[in-house]
């Protein structure tokens, strides 16, 4: 018999092989099964199971270690302990000669006729390995067939993982069962519908998704139409190319409904730059969640390495030229919409410059955007949520004569995404470079970093506030503790400053390990915890989800991902993630999880 690519494919759950008998009747094997000496039915039997009118014998040693439910019965003071006969009322032969086969061999043998009865004596029994087996083939074999009486069992056998468990098989293997031949006549507009409102990740592109909804209402037109619209609401469109925009079928752009969604499609991919501004579900590929990305971008590699928050499991994707021509250890960066900029810093010819690229985490590839008025590294930047501001930093070029300076500069500057346009601000009061900023309510935080003028110190302490209502600049209470190159992070009306550097005192700079809070409303800085030695130095670049600031430290060239946990002011020391490493932040990805 031919084998389909499902019945090639390795089981997806840990300690389970199988192996296709028929099409629908598969062999589950347990690789971890403890092999049992007693052989089922022999004469060391001392034990006999009644169910119905059937009697089965068993060995009470091998049904405890197999059960929770006869390990409680044989070892407790219960009357079937002494008895030699064991009435069961609640399964059927069925079930109990199949997991009586489970018990003794480590593998079952399930088809669509039996599996109610399996999964009835594995939860009477309490044998979860059985309830997974049973689970699998469901998903695999079941849901097409009927998809209101799988969630019937799953709701039965409390199987409250099934649900979650047939979107990712369908995800996985849906170019597959499309193929198959009553793969479109089997299913049902529940199980189609609810597949497209998940958030999962599809390995297939979003043109796909729609062909199937086409193909799967005209295998049954006359039943099926009406269902067309509202599955089409579940398409997204602005994930098309361009060019499957300009050629949909007419079927498709019968509705004046789906046809405005199809030209906001498309204005999204006219308008470029504003693609930042645009943060609902449907510009965002299928499967996307919050990660931490944490960037390299080098001549040596272009790696990303992704990591759900509070999950240890991480990704490590490599990419090849993603077209960023900037040194993206020595840029700025900040966060619009779901994209990351990469602003100035050092090009390619070493000196300070003013292009700017955005990072997709779709496509994985660095578009240029408009360039800034200033050419400036060692600058603070900040988002707004939907534009950017850049303060000072250093101009490092030329002189007329040959030679290298670094101009200090004191020009601020705001980007509008739909504009792709830089506007001029006021001037800071004092040019500085190595700052941090903040953009808090309409108005804008600086703190720390290096100023021009002599009186200050090195670094400073100074902050200040613009308010982008009268367009001025403020001083404000100053840090408690002198710090350049430093995170600032807002949380709840408050700025947590982390890191940086600070003065040795001789001349140079050494790590700071003391870290501060600005409570914006009773304007007063406070102490939080100090960062552990053992951390090393921690990076500008930091980002922040569910009450934890993530940072990146270096301690002896290796660089790991650490955490601030605010609600009890503690840092928590992470794992290894690479070397020369300085960027991270917060985005939503799409990426295939086994």
């Amino acid at each position: 018999m031919a084998t389909s690519l499902l019945e090639q494919e390795s089981c997806p759950i840990p300690g389970m092989e199988f192996i296709y008998l028929t099409e629908t009747k598969i062999k589950y094997i347990n690789t971890n099964f403890k092999k049992v000496k007693a052989k089922i039915y022999d004469h060391m039997c001392d034990v006999k199971l009644q169910v119905g009118t059937t009697t089965y014998k068993a060995h009470r040693d091998v049904l405890s270690e197999a059960s929770d439910y006869f390990a409680a019965m044989f070892s407790h003071n219960m009357k079937e302990k002494k008895q030699d006969t064991i009435e069961l009322l609640e399964i059927t032969p069925m079930g109990i000669s199949v997991i009586l086969d489970y018990f003794y061999h480590g593998h079952v043998t399930i088809d669509s006729d039996i599996i109610e009865d399996v999964l009835e004596a594995a939860r009477f029994f309490h044998v979860e390995w059985l309830l997974e087996a049973c689970s699998e083939y469901i998903v695999r074999h079941l849901v097409l067939e009927n998809y209101q009486e799988v969630l019937t069992l799953a709701d039965r056998f409390c199987l409250v993982d099934l649900k979650g468990d047939i979107f990712k098989f369908f995800a996985k293997n849906i170019s597959i069962l499309s193929e198959k031949p009553d793969f479109y006549k089997n299913l049902s507009v529940e199980l189609l519908s609810q597949f497209l409102r998940e958030n999962i990740y599809i390995d297939v592109d979003e043109e796909f998704i729609m062909y199937m909804i086409l193909d799967w209402v005209r295998t049954e037109r006359q039943t099926r139409k009406e269902y067309l619209i509202p599955l089409l609401r579940l398409v997204r469109f602005p994930l098309f190319a361009l060019d499957s925009l300009d050629n949909l079928p007419k079927e498709v752009l019968s509705s004046l409904e789906i046809r405005d969604a199809v030209e906001e499609a498309k204005d999204y991919h006219y308008i470029i730059s504003a693609q930042s501004l645009k943060t609902e579900e449907r510009f965002q590929a299928r499967g996307s969640k919050p990660v931490l990305t944490v960037m390299s971008f080098s001549e040596e590699q272009n790696a990303i390495l992704y990591k759900e928050p509070e999950k240890s499991a991480v990704v490590i994707e490599q990419l090849s030229d993603t077209g960023l021509q900037l040194d993206f250890e020595f840029a700025s960066s900040a966060k619009v919409g779901n994209f990351l900029y990469a602003l100035g810093g050092y090009g390619v010819d070493v000196f300070s410059s003013e292009r700017v690229f955005r990072f997709d985490p779709r496509h994985r590839e660095w578009t240029e955007m408009a360039s800034m008025n200033f050419k400036r590294v060692s600058f603070a930047s900040c988002s707004s949520g939907d534009k950017i501001y850049v303060f000072g930093g250093i101009n490092h070029h030329l002189n007329n004569d040959g030679q290298e300076i670094d101009v200090i500069l004191d020009s601020v500057e705001v980007y509008h995404p739909y504009d792709n346009a830089w506007i001029v601000l006021p001037d800071l009061i004092h040019g500085s470079y190595y700052q941090s900023a903040a953009y808090v309510d309409d108005d804008l935080y600086l703190t720390g970093g290096i100023s021009e003028d002599p009186r200050d110190p090195v670094p400073m302490t100074a902050c200040y506030k613009f308010s982008l209502g009268s367009l001025t600049w403020e001083p404000i209470p100053e840090m408690q503790y002198p710090r350049h190159s430093h995170s600032m992070t807002l949380i709840n009306k408050k700025l947590y400053v982390i890191g940086g550097f600070t003065s040795s005192g001789y001349g140079t700079f050494v790590d700071s390990f003391t870290n501060e809070v600005f409570d914006i409303e009773t304007m007063q800085w406070s102490a939080i915890a100090t960062t552990p030695v053992a951390l090393g130095h921690i990076f500008y670049d930091v980002c922040y989800f569910n009450d934890i600031v993530y940072v990146l430290g270096e301690a002896e060239g290796s660089c790991c991902l650490h955490s601030y946990d605010v609600k009890n002011n503690k840092f928590l020391a992470g794992d290894h993630v690479g070397a020369n490493i300085r960027k991270i932040c917060l985005l939503n990805v799409a990426y295939p999880i086994d």
